[in-house]
């Protein structure tokens, strides 16, 4: 591989790459293969992991344990999310793909293209159940779920004839795989299940342009955009800019001369900095290109600061033709699983530009990640936090960006019919376009997701799972 390449991501997690054996070294040398790896990740921890001093001292850590075991003992509680209903680190290590000799239906580069919302069940005695029922948020073009006929708003209730077992994971047969048999309800309160055939998952192309229009309120031209991730092209190839180039010709043709903005990130987990940054440029407003648009400040409390307009002259984009929108306003559609990037973005406009924000609040992930190349000596990747994120109004958004209109679609009260990404009707982008025609209703006190069941069994959302291999927020400066 090549030498050590960085990359920084805003994701909801990225990675380092290292080997690592159980055999014993050359005759003489008798460190064994997790310790010369786990010695590696230990030096990269404590040069550049934004909470360096909180790793353990030397004596206090098990070099000779697997790498994956060693990565998680050095990790600050800081790091990630670690509350009643949220448990995990950003940071995270696995397996590194380039050291896999053959690729199986398995494999990550492949998927079924559907993003779903899992659900724990309760029964009417308050008792939790030990399966879990699987919602579908959308499905991907030409995907193997587009195939079955799975579409927004089916709930997913067996694999292969057996409950969705929470214990065992059994959520991830739903990723990739071979072919499958599902029991389907297409609405909750249907009185009978189908029964479909998803496919072998394959790979598919997830390009982060899910949906574009542009819709006529009262006279005006409404742009909307459901954006999925900040990738600038296919395989996660940061290097090629095929999905950025796209999003500059929709700009410059779809959207040039709207006269509203909707950016729906409601499902977007966030992806390469230099995406948010070209996102954010074909949306400020050309009085403020040469403002700040976010500064990073790294473990040594060095600071890296980016203006709108270092974009335009980046010769990735041949494309080029750089001219904003030029709105005084934007309209965003956030859920808790708008992360990274994604808030990186709207919060890297705020001072430019009212916000106005439609859902619920977004995760609150103000830190990214770099990317080292291990240099083909290491069978793992590491991806630790190394940086915080701000914007010009140093806000600190850890806790998350609460929306001024607050929304649940999960509330199926609320929300009964789980409509299409893109119908003009569906639950959040009406509310957004209610705004825009003067129509809008005042703020309701916001449901518990906890709304879908019957008399005898209660659906409690537990997590969402999306087709995209996006993890954080990705900085790239090779």
């Amino acid at each position: 591989m090549k030498n050590r390449n960085i990359y920084i991501v805003l994701l909801l997690g990225v990675a380092l790459f290292c080997s690592c054996k159980s055999s014993k070294d050359d005759e003489g040398n008798s460190k064994t293969e997790y310790e010369k790896c786990n010695e590696w990740i230990a030096g990269v921890m404590r040069s550049d992991y934004l909470w360096k001093s909180n790793i353990p001292a030397d004596n206090k850590l098990d070099y000779t344990a697997s790498p994956e075991t060693f990565f998680y003992t050095l990790l600050s509680d800081k790091d990630g999310k670690h509350t009643s209903s949220k448990n995990y680190y950003y940071s995270y290590i696995e397996t590194n793909k380039d050291y896999t000799s053959s690729k199986t239906i398995n494999d990550d580069t492949n998927s079924y293209g559907v993003s779903f919302v899992r659900y724990s069940i309760v029964d009417k005695s308050g008792a939790a159940q030990d399966y879990e029922y699987d919602r579908v948020m959308y499905v991907l073009s030409g995907s193997p779920a587009q195939t079955a006929g799975l579409s927004r708003g089916d709930w997913i209730l067996k694999v292969d004839g057996s409950d969705i077992n929470i214990k065992n994971a059994d959520y991830k047969k739903l990723m990739s795989g071979a072919s499958r048999t599902l029991t389907v309800l297409h609405k909750y309160s249907d009185a009978h299940t189908a029964s479909i055939t998803l496919p072998a998952s394959t790979a598919v192309d997830n390009d982060p342009v899910f949906y574009s229009s542009v819709i006529d309120v009262n006279g005006k031209k409404v742009g909307y955009l459901v954006y999925n991730q900040f990738a600038s092209g296919p395989h996660d190839n940061y290097k090629d800019h095929t999905y950025d180039n796209e999003l500059i010709t929709l700009f410059n043709s779809k959207f040039k001369n709207v006269d509203e903005f909707i950016l729906d990130l409601r499902y977007n987990p966030g992806g390469y900095l230099s995406c948010a940054r070209l996102l954010s440029r074909l949306l400020v407003p050309e009085s403020s290109k040469s403002e700040l648009f976010c500064k990073l400040t790294d473990a040594n409390g060095d600071i890296t600061k980016y203006n709108f307009k270092d974009v335009d002259n980046n010769s990735d984009y041949p494309l080029g033709g750089f001219t904003s929108l030029n709105l005084q306003r934007l309209f965003v559609i956030m859920t808790g699983s708008t992360a990274s990037a994604s808030e990186a973005t709207f919060n890297g406009l705020t001072p430019y530009m009212n916000i106005i924000k439609v859902g619920l609040t977004s995760e609150g992930k103000n830190v990214g990640s770099v990317n080292y190349d291990g240099d083909d000596k290491y069978a793992w990747d590491i991806q630790p936090i190394t940086f915080y994120i701000t914007s010009a109004a140093d806000n600190d958004y850890s806790a998350g960006i609460t929306p001024d209109n607050q929304k649940n679609e999960l509330n199926d009260e609320d929300n009964p019919n789980f409509l299409a990404l893109g119908d003009e009707n569906e639950y959040l982008l009406k509310t957004a376009l209610n705004i825009i025609g003067g129509n809008a209703q005042g703020n309701k006190a916001l449901k518990s997701q906890n709304i879908v069941g019957t008399n005898n069994t209660e659906l409690i959302p537990i997590g969402i799972v999306n087709p995209s291999k996006t993890k954080g927020l990705i900085k790239t400066t090779d």
